[in-house]
């Protein structure tokens, strides 16, 4: 993959815990997206993204009351493929939260 998302929207919601959650634990890209101002803050990557958002809420990173997650599931990709997908995309859009470029966020 040549740090491209298929084609199509994200999913979009604010909603990490509970029965109303709709993010699937599986392999995919994700966003973190400012309520109020509509900027990426964040991009990220991972094998289980429900987990990962759940991580994020746990420690603080994430704040379902001001911030949208943007994710999408791209089950067939290895990490290594969604980790070009992510770094290309903290490239294009660089977010104020990410630290660095990408990559198991070192």
């Amino acid at each position: 993959m040549n740090g491209k998302l298929p084609r199509g929207r994200m999913k979009k919601t604010d909603k990490v815990k509970g029965p109303n959650c709709i993010i699937p634990d599986a392999p995919g890209i994700y966003r973190h997206i400012n309520k109020a101002t509509k900027a990426i803050e964040y991009i990220g990557q991972s094998l289980k993204v429900r987990t990962r958002q759940q991580q994020h809420l746990r420690n603080g990173r994430l704040n379902p009351q001001t911030h949208w997650i943007e994710y999408t599931t791209l089950t067939s990709l290895s990490k290594k493929a969604l980790r070009a997908i992510e770094k290309a995309h903290i490239k294009k859009h660089k977010p104020s939260k990410n630290i660095c470029a990408g990559g198991n966020g070192r």
